[in-house]
């Protein structure tokens, strides 16, 4: 990421998407999904008692469906709480199917494979993914918790790589 791109996107107001063609994706692949038979549908909780591996394919394999926690979606890089669920529900659905548990690695992996779905020319928005999946976990082993400004962290996360500041 240049400086000037930086700057431009720093501008940006809390509900302006980093990317409109990668909202756009979520949705699309999200709406496929559910086309396809992969999933019947998502279902939406404030309880963080869906917060494991086993707890969301539990659910995945009692149900059709997804379950997404809402909390802590606003100011995301997506500009819209409703998309920073799809990205989430695509992110789960990415785990549940290859079976990645939620440790480093498994995150790691799950990050890979949802930016491999990317087309190739989409450096930024795949930078955005790096950063809001492997950055937010590397940062959560630093700091034992997540960044409260994800849009300021993607911001710094995409331009220094450094994990190590609070946000």
């Amino acid at each position: 990421m240049t400086h000037s791109q930086y700057a431009r996107l720093k501008r940006y107001k809390s509900t302006e998407p980093f990317s409109d063609r990668l909202n756009n994706k979520i949705v699309d692949l999200m709406e496929g999904f559910i086309q396809s038979g992969i999933i019947d549908g998502i279902d939406y909780t404030d309880s963080d008692r869906y917060d494991t591996f086993e707890a969301i394919t539990d659910y995945y394999n009692e149900h059709h469906r997804l379950i997404v926690w809402r909390g802590a979606s606003d100011g995301s890089v997506f500009g819209d709480p409703k998309i920073n669920h799809l990205f989430r529900a695509w992110h789960d659905l990415m785990h549940i199917l290859n079976k990645f548990d939620f440790s480093t690695e498994g995150e790691s992996m799950t990050g890979f494979l949802q930016m491999a779905q990317l087309p190739e020319d989409w450096h930024f928005e795949r930078q955005l993914i790096l950063s809001e999946v492997i950055g937010q976990v590397l940062y959560y082993k630093y700091h034992n918790e997540f960044p409260t400004d994800q849009r300021a962290f993607a911001l710094y996360h995409m331009f220094s790589g450094d994990v190590t500041i609070e946000f």
